[in-house]
Formats: structure tokens, sequence, C-alpha cells
């Protein structure tokens, strides 16, 4: 949730993952808001500067109340496992069919399990991603994780790891390869 200020009138905005109806906690501090709408995931609302600090305690304790028995821990969508010799363009023309992709249709993630990660290295000015070759049977892809640089030390070229990841086509100086896009990584 963030606020702008804008003389003594503030405007809010709020997003709330699958498991809060933010526009149902919203309505309930309503005595507190000059207006507001949304949907379930996403609302608008202003208020005046005097009614801030009431309105944050009310939601507080509104959530608090409506996620006590929540397990509000991230959760992931995975479509199959697949093996490393199912990994190929082909499967990818497969994908294409499922475009475009957004919201209401979101990537493709698949399962892959034991992959050995090979020639693991650091990414980035400020070595925040990772790369490595995932080894699975006979097939060998590059794969990317951004935002993984710390796994780096938790990863060894000999111990299978699990990863959650999107398979994508990179094309680059007229070469087209597979590769995958890491999104979680169980050690």
């Amino acid at each position: 949730m963030v606020m702008e200020e804008r003389g003594e009138i503030f405007i809010g905005s709020a997003r709330s993952p699958s498991f809060f109806n933010v526009v149902t906690a919203i309505t309930a501090g309503k005595k507190y808001l000059n207006n507001f709408g949304g949907h379930a995931q996403a609302a608008g609302f202003e208020l005046r500067a005097d009614r801030i600090e009431d309105f944050k305690k009310f939601l507080q304790n509104f959530a608090a109340e409506k996620l006590d028995a929540i397990d509000c821990a991230p959760t992931m969508t995975l479509e199959c496992e697949l093996f490393g010799d199912e990994i190929t363009s082909q499967t990818t023309d497969i994908l294409e069919h499922f475009k475009p992709f957004g919201m209401d249709n979101e990537v493709p993630r698949f399962l892959i399990q034991n992959v050995l990660p090979k020639s693991i290295e650091l990414l980035g000015r400020d070595k925040k991603h990772l790369k490595f070759t995932a080894e699975m049977g006979n097939t060998s892809l590059p794969a990317i994780c951004f935002n993984f640089g710390a796994f780096q030390e938790k990863l060894s070229p000999d111990t299978p790891i699990d990863i959650a990841c999107e398979i994508n086509e990179d094309s680059w100086n007229g070469r087209k390869r597979l590769q995958l896009i890491v999104v979680d990584i169980k050690v």
C-alpha cells in the first residue's frame, strides 16, 4: 500500500496476494475514507490526512484477524515435471501457441528434478545473477537465474538440485538456442 500526499488529502493504491481481498479490507474501513474502489487484488482510495493513523491501525488489525489461520507462504504453479530430453525446439513451438502471456495467462513453469549445475558463474555488475549449465541426463542447457547470486555458495557441480523454470528460446547473433529461466531452486 502506498499513498501520495495532495495537501490535506492522501491518494492511496493497494495491491494484495490472491489469498487476501484488499477491497473487502478497505470496504470494512470505509468510515475512514472519502472514496475508494477496486477489485480483489488491487484498489485505490482517498482519505484525509488526519485519518491516516486510524485507518492504518484498522487495516493492520483487520489483516491480522483475517490472515491468522491462512498459510501465507508463497506458492508457485508448475505445469508438470519435465525431463531433459523433453526440452526441445518442438516444446517451445508448442508453447508459442499459448501466447500471449500475461496476468490471466502466465508463462508456463516446469519442474525439473536432479539437475547437476555445472560451470556455475555469477553475472551482472553486482554479481546478483547466476548462470550455470543444467545437466539433465544426456541433455545440457544453459540456465539463467535472475537475483539468485546468493545461491552460488549452495551449489555444487556434483550435487543434484531441483529447479522450477521457464523454457526460453534465446536469439543472439542470429543463432537460436534453448535456455532455462530458473525461478526457484531446491538444494
